[in-house]
């Protein structure tokens, strides 16, 4: 499989749980690429999603997408701006959410015109989310996954999942993902 981790804003490759899933997932077998996204502390939205295509191409049965922060609405952007017939072989959301942050009206141009969250359909997905998220309310998470008809992970005191937070590592994750691997052989 192709895993590719996209991060969130103000956020790099070397940064809270990125290192160790790539490490912990890279092998003969699947490959792990951490995308580092341009202006990750001024993101645009065409930016964001142009880095996407360039990386990830058009994604197939054997491309997993792991997304964090703002980097799950850029990368449900990526999918639904590619031309139909698109295949996936999994998504997992860490901390999502497709509606405007009042905290961060920087960016807001990732979420307006939003709709398409609610048409997407994508097989395998699984948002994880914290209920004592600062950055972003648990509700909008849970309304992201329940937009998406995918799995809601509700960890408890989980922040969000930065290494402040304690996440170096990521045990739900690892578990989503083993889970999407081992489908996909």
């Amino acid at each position: 499989m192709d895993i590719f981790v996209v991060h969130g804003y103000q956020a790099s490759p070397g940064e809270h749980w990125f290192p160790w899933l790539k490490s912990r997932f890279s092998s003969r077998q699947d490959s792990v690429t951490v995308l580092e996204l341009p202006t990750p502390n001024e993101p645009t939205t065409a930016g964001w999603i142009a880095a996407l295509h360039e990386s990830i191409g058009r994604p197939s049965a054997e491309t997993v997408i792991i997304a964090h922060s703002l980097g799950c609405i850029t990368a449900l952007r990526y999918l639904a701006s590619l031309d139909p017939g698109w295949s996936l072989g999994g998504l997992i959301l860490v901390a999502g959410f497709a509606e405007h942050l009042d905290s961060l009206p920087l960016l807001d141009g990732f979420t307006t015109g939003n709709e398409f969250v609610d048409n997407l359909l994508v097989p395998r997905c699984t948002v994880i989310g914290s209920d004592n998220d600062p950055v972003v309310a648990p509700v909008l998470t849970a309304s992201l996954a329940s937009r998406l008809g995918a799995r809601l992970i509700t960890v408890t005191g989980g922040g969000h999942f930065g290494s402040s937070d304690g996440y170096q590592r990521f045990a739900e994750v690892q578990a989503e993902l083993e889970k999407l691997l081992s489908q996909g052989r």
